[in-house]
């Protein structure tokens, strides 16, 4: 049986830790009872002092009763008292150390009784030579009663001493055992940590050369993958960007022939636009399908999530497929509540939408049904599409999700690329859930997915498109787009709803004609020179009178979520079709006539009660108040549409108000946006710098702030009614207000959040 490198290399080392572990356990062991046995003869040496000690406290105390005896002279008192005083101090401390030696404590119980009585014997013939003299001292003392129990004394301490002395030299040379028994086990530790850790170390350094070489192979391999894959992706975008130019031109003139607004066509000429156009838009179909695999493959796939109606969403799927149902004589339904919405990204969605619900047509027969529908599944909707087709086996049931894999019926290879529902599976799977099959042969099919529905949704009313009797009030919009085909089809788009279309095809001009012209929209092309697009948008935005002006991108580039930052109002991929293009510039239209005399305010606070007063209290007032429970509701609400006004709490679940008002002041759409800090907060000298420094004012609720909070709010309203530009204050307080040198160095500096 043979092992891997890794496990011998864990075999060794469990053994060498065994081993290291047995002789750390013997070392710990003998190094214990060294110390045990060092403790021992300590005991044995401090008690043998002790004896002498003892010993020498009554033969003081022996010397100065004879000299008090034969001489009278008190002065001889004074070692006998010193003695006294310790004997008994020292006879504890002799208990103390015999405590643990029971063979040892009669030795001791004799030792303190003799001691007790020469003390006692002492003590009477001192007296009798007070009181009655000399004579009767000596008298005491010829009876040799202090003689004997003296001669006690020291043979207990003598013989005590002998015994400790023989039990003292066992001590020591059990010291000195333990000490060599240590010494030796620890040698044998070290020799084996010298020679097997080295060769153990030999071992892993090979491996390590080893695993080292075959981490270089796989970087080269991973190296070689992402050039082959960067190659793949700078081959599908240059293929994109050339084949979708023309088909530009191809779709839009075609639309433009079959309107027949240059006269009419017979019904040949007709025949052969409709082929047009219908190769045409299978080409993009082909071209889109396959991009956004790639991306989805690769991970770039933006998903921007917001409120959709789900109603207004089928209607318009099913409103775009219904004339292809037709034509084959099925009848298409599209069945959702009122007011039901769910959190998804709008364009993604209706791609999903429009792949299963054209790909029922495709496979139900003439006659057939297809049923788009909404269910409500606890806190999420269910959505599903449902056919009589003939219906999937289940042998196929992961097979239709592959790319490239194109059922067969009866027979006959159904057209089509074979990459929507691998591509409407990806794109579920980005919103967190997942596209579920329930199909039996001659059953028909249903395909459905979940997703969190949204509460409360309240749908806004959508104004129609522009009609021709509004063509005179309809106002001028300026098409940047150095592509003469593109823009000439851009500006025949608009023009035939009634807008006035000025072309500038030199971006470097750009600027200075949108400054001039105060078109009520621009288009934006990105793929321009001298000046790209996204250079063209930063400026515009940047430029004050500029700033406000719609801006529509039509490009071939799909790179939303980096226009969306940049600043743009609308983003569109070519090709684009009339009434997409319409309806973006009527919702810029529409969005740029409510900013004109927008007063809402919105409430950020997690406190209910709260955001109920300033609610109620801002309504008083006249403006209109929108409110969000947390930090990414109202990041949420910013990212659809601006309001005149916020007012932020600083502690906020899940998005804290630092990080919001630090990303608000970092982007060119918000960096102007009114933000008045409302909290409770106990700010530091940094955060309050900060936020004089970033926001329009800095209101504690510690205070009265009510009545602050109104005039501040007055002022920046009147102020932007005036266009004038803002002056960043805090609290009413003069005393409360930062220095500008605070200001300015609390502007230099990132917020408390963006250094945690």
């Amino acid at each position: 049986m043979s092992f891997s490198i890794k496990q011998r290399i864990s075999v060794g080392f469990g053994f060498a830790l065994i081993i290291l572990l047995i002789i750390g356990l013997a070392s710990y062991r003998s190094i214990s009872e060294l110390v045990k046995s060092s403790d021992e003869v300590s005991r044995g040496r401090d008690l043998i002092a002790a004896l002498a000690v003892v010993s020498s406290d009554m033969k003081d105390a022996e010397t100065g009763q004879r000299g008090y005896i034969i001489t009278g002279d008190e002065r001889y008192l004074e070692p006998y008292r010193a003695a006294r005083n310790s004997i008994n101090g020292d006879v504890a401390d002799l208990e103390n150390l015999l405590a643990d030696s029971p063979n040892e404590q009669q030795w001791f119980h004799t030792l303190e009784a003799a001691i007790s009585a020469k003390l006692a014997e002492l003590n009477r013939t001192m007296e009798l030579r007070q009181n009655q003299g000399f004579n009767a001292a000596a008298a005491e003392v010829d009876t040799h009663l202090g003689r004997n129990l003296m001669d006690e004394i020291r043979a207990s301490v003598a013989a005590m001493g002998v015994q400790e002395q023989a039990s003292l030299k066992q001590k020591q040379d059990a010291v000195r055992a333990d000490a060599q028994r240590s010494v030796l086990i620890i040698l044998i530790g070290l020799v084996f940590a010298f020679t097997v850790i080295p060769f153990s170390n030999v071992i892993i350094q090979q491996e390590v050369r080893r695993r080292e070489r075959l981490e270089e192979a796989l970087l080269r391999a991973k190296n070689d993958a992402e050039r082959a894959n960067r190659f793949k992706d700078e081959f599908l975008s240059t293929m994109s960007h050339e084949l979708r130019t023309p088909l530009n031109a191809v779709l839009g003139f075609s639309d433009l022939l079959k309107e027949e607004r240059y006269g009419p066509l017979n019904p040949r000429q007709r025949r052969y636009v409709d082929h047009i156009h219908t190769g045409g838009d299978h080409l993009l179909k082909l071209i889109n399908d396959i991009l956004d695999l790639s991306r989805i493959e690769a991970g770039r796939m933006d998903i921007v999530l917001e409120d959709i109606n789900v109603a207004g969403a089928f209607n318009e799927v099913a409103g775009s497929l219904r004339p292809l149902a037709e034509a084959r004589r099925q009848e298409l339904e599209a069945v959702a509540e009122p007011g039901l919405a769910v959190r998804a990204d709008a364009t993604r969605f209706k791609q999903v939408l429009t792949n299963l619900v054209a790909n029922a047509i495709k496979f139900t027969p003439d006659g057939g049904r297809i049923t788009l529908a909404a269910e409500k599944t606890g806190d999420r909707l269910t959505i599903s599409v449902r056919d009589t087709g003939p219906g999937i086996s289940p042998s196929e049931h992961k097979k239709i999700f592959e790319g490239f894999y194109r059922s067969r019926d009866a027979g006959r290879t159904i057209e089509g690329s074979g990459l929507g529902l691998t591509i409407t599976q990806r794109l579920v799977a980005l919103h967190n859930s997942k596209l579920e099959l329930q199909s039996e042969p001659s059953s028909g099919s249903r395909f459905y997915f979940t997703l969190p529905l949204i509460p409360h949704f309240r749908q806004e009313a959508q104004p129609g498109g522009p009609t021709g009797s509004r063509a005179a009030h309809l106002g001028k919009i300026l098409v940047v787009e150095d592509d003469a085909v593109s823009a000439d089809l851009i500006q025949s788009h608009l023009t035939s709803s009634g807008y006035e279309v000025v072309v500038c095809k030199d971006s470097q001009f750009a600027v200075a004609m949108a400054a001039e012209l105060q078109p009520r929209a621009i288009t934006l092309d990105i793929l321009m020179t001298p000046v790209t697009g996204w250079d063209l948008l930063v400026k515009l935005r940047n430029d004050a009178r500029t700033a406000e002006i719609p801006i529509i991108v039509v490009t071939i580039v799909d790179q939303r979520s980096l226009g969306t930052t940049l600043g743009a109002d609308e983003y569109l991929v070519k090709p684009v079709e009339r009434a997409s293009l319409l309806a973006a510039v009527e919702r810029c239209m529409r969005i740029r006539r409510r900013s004109a005399s927008n007063n809402e305010v919105l409430v950020v606070e997690d406190d209910a009660q709260t955001r109920e007063v300033l609610s109620e209290m801002l309504s008083e007032q006249g403006y209109q108040v929108s409110t969000a429970e947390d930090g990414a509701q109202a990041r949420d609400k910013i990212a659809r549409a601006l309001p005149a006004l916020v007012i932020l709490d600083l502690i906020l679940p899940k998005v804290s108000g630092f990080q919001l008002l630090s990303e608000w002041r970092s982007a060119l759409r918000t960096a102007e946006m009114p933000v008045f800090i409302l909290t409770n907060k106990d700010l530091s000298s940094e955060e309050e710098s900060y936020l004089r420094a970033h926001a329009e004012s800095l209101v504690k609720k510690q205070v009265c702030w009510k009545d602050t909070l109104l005039v501040q709010i007055r002022r920046v309203m009147e102020q932007r009614r005036q266009h004038e530009p803002l002056e960043l204050t805090g609290p009413s307080s003069p005393s409360e207000q930062a220095s500008p040198s605070e200001q300015a160095s609390a502007s230099e500096q990132p917020s408390p959040a963006e250094r945690a």
